[in-house]
């Protein structure tokens, strides 16, 4: 069993996604610069790792922290987008266990616009990459990030939640169909 807050490093959450955030509202608290916005969130002190995903439906920081300050996690968020007055309301966040959590359903795709979804494991493994690659993570996130990839693969493997119309565009077709003959 892996601990979670090793040497006091927890895992921190913070989200805007499509659950609370209209798309027009989401795209306000998107990162125009991603490798800025990751060296922006390590410059603070209490921040060791930072991974982002950022999709249509959803932007999402996974942070390595020694303390819980979501409100400092807002202002550098601020700081980064520029926009001095955005509203953190629709936020969601989660750290350690309630973090893992998270990461499982989003793998698994249990928290896509369309349950069971396939892109979205694709995405989390291109941000996880991404993040390696530039030295933006360590040792904490990769291996909470490695286990919650393969569990995202083996559920869609052992359950077929991601079989029939997994996508918005392919719903859309299958119902052009139906009406239309």
């Amino acid at each position: 069993m892996y601990k979670l807050s090793t040497d006091g490093v927890k895992l921190l959450n913070v989200r805007i996604t499509h659950k609370k955030a209209p798309i027009h509202t989401l795209e306000k608290f998107t990162f125009k610069d991603i490798d800025m916005a990751h060296r922006k969130f390590l410059t603070s002190a209490d921040i060791r790792e930072c991974l982002i995903l950022q999709t249509c439906n959803r932007v999402e920081i996974f942070l390595a922290v020694d303390k819980i300050e979501v409100e400092n996690i807002f202002q550098i968020w601020r700081d980064i987008t520029g926009i001095i007055d955005l509203s953190f309301k629709p936020a969601e966040f989660d750290h350690d266990k309630g973090a893992i959590k998270h990461l499982l359903r989003l793998t698994s795709g249990l928290e896509s616009l369309v349950v069971g979804e396939d892109q979205i494991l694709g995405q989390v493994k291109r941000a996880f990459e991404y993040s390696r690659q530039n030295c933006y993570v360590d040792s904490f996130i990769p291996i909470i990030f490695e286990h919650a990839i393969k569990v995202g693969s083996r559920i869609r493997t052992n359950t077929g939640l991601n079989k029939g119309s997994v996508s918005i565009g392919s719903i859309a077709v299958n119902l052009a169909e139906e009406y239309f003959d």
